[in-house]
């Protein structure tokens, strides 16, 4: 059975004058032949329905012209679901296996034509997709031009869709009509689209103690998992949102976002978090010199942002240059360096690291070589004195016994 569409029309009649007597007005407005009188608004009303009345009638014409059977058509098998990724070129072809039965084979390839044999009883034939007809026999009825007609003769009739798209997806319809009867075979079109990741946090800056959040938005088809992971310990943690509470200075790093459904390799983006945190000595180590000798204080200091490092003598602020030493900073460690070593430079010695967060300083002594050894020779002459009395002592108590 042809679908039936026929054109609406709205019989126009003419109705008496309502005014016997029109006004002067009115008559200035009824010069030239004579009108039904009709109101403005069921004048529009006819103008639209002569208007899609036209229209449908053309389509009518249209599909009668192209013998396309779009209702009364029987559905040999149901519809298969037939998977492709966005941005695929597919194929889609159909055939008649069994020219007794009539039984009719659908198939969709990706890239690669694979088209069968028709029946050469088949009159016509035409695809179709949810929104209307794509081919009819040789002539394109599609607008877009990612479809195009691939074979029609008497064993092919393919067309091809380029670089799908998620608004593809749907119902397809291959519909052909023998001498006997009409026929139609449809697929049912899946677009998978790979997971991309569309938004995600900034890298971030924080002090120690504060929470941090941070998101990880994508999109794809089917719905992609989301996972965190920190880079450097290796930790994970799976959805779209990341909270960190009470972050420490172990905790900061590069975190990567991971994003798969399966379609095609996982989506990666990553964020640095820096966590600031006052500085810690976490070494200071002072030295001993003999005058004229070199030697060197040093102080390591942990710190974000790095520590600024500062040197006193006492209550004296080192600026180094002039004074016979000079000061040498290099990231986490700064040096005191003494090229030539005087009995002035002896003493306690300080060093300070600070940053916008807080301070901490560690003490430490230059000691003299020469006056530590020889303190170190009298004590052990006098320590050798002592045993040789005590000896001494213990051999006469002896003698006086026996």
């Amino acid at each position: 059975m042809i679908l039936s569409l026929a054109p609406a029309l709205l019989p126009v009649s003419r109705s008496p004058s309502l005014n016997s007597n029109p006004s002067p007005e009115s008559r200035l407005q009824d010069c030239g032949p004579r009108l039904p009188s009709i109101s403005k608004g069921m004048l529009v009303l006819k103008m639209i329905s002569l208007l899609l009345g036209s229209m449908v009638l053309r389509l009518q014409m249209g599909l009668l012209l192209q013998g396309i059977l779009v209702q009364g058509s029987e559905f040999n098998l149901a519809a298969d679901n037939y998977t492709v990724c966005q941005g695929d070129n597919v194929t889609l072809s159909c055939s008649i296996e069994d020219p007794s039965t009539k039984e009719m084979k659908f198939l969709a390839t990706i890239d690669n034509s694979s088209c069968c044999s028709i029946d050469e009883q088949v009159i016509k034939v035409a695809w179709l997709n949810r929104s209307g007809i794509l081919y009819a026999g040789n002539d394109k009825w599609s607008i877009d031009p990612r479809v195009q007609l691939l074979t029609r003769n008497n064993t092919k009739y393919s067309i091809l869709i380029t670089h799908v798209d998620v608004y593809d997806e749907g119902l397809y319809t291959c519909s052909f009509q023998t001498r006997s009867r009409p026929y139609t075979s449809q697929v049912y079109l899946i677009v998978q689209v790979p997971a991309r990741i569309v938004n995600i946090s900034s890298s971030v800056t924080v002090n120690e103690g504060s929470n941090v959040n941070l998101q990880c938005l994508a999109v794809g088809k089917p719905e992609p998992n989301v996972v965190w992971r920190q880079v450097k310990e290796n930790f994970t943690s799976e959805g779209e949102y990341l909270e960190i509470t009470g972050i420490n200075r172990q905790q900061a790093g590069e975190y990567e976002c991971i994003t798969i459904n399966g379609v095609s390799t996982p989506d990666r983006r990553r964020v640095h978090i820096t966590v600031n945190y006052p500085p810690t000595i976490t070494d200071a180590k002072g030295a001993q010199s003999e005058m004229g000798k070199k030697a060197l204080l040093r102080c390591d200091a942990m710190a974000v942002p790095p520590a600024e490092f500062e040197w006193f003598k006492d209550d004296k602020r080192l600026t180094g240059g002039i004074e016979g030493f000079k000061i040498q900073n290099k990231e986490t460690r700064s040096i005191l360096v003494f090229s030539n070593v005087t009995a002035q430079h002896y003493g306690n010695y300080t060093c300070i690291a600070s940053n916008k967060l807080g301070t901490s300083n560690a003490s430490m002594r230059l000691y003299d070589a020469y006056k530590t050894g020889n303190n170190n020779s009298a004590v052990a002459r006098m320590e050798t004195s002592i045993a040789l009395g005590l000896l001494s002592s213990a051999f006469v108590t002896i003698l006086f016994k026996i």
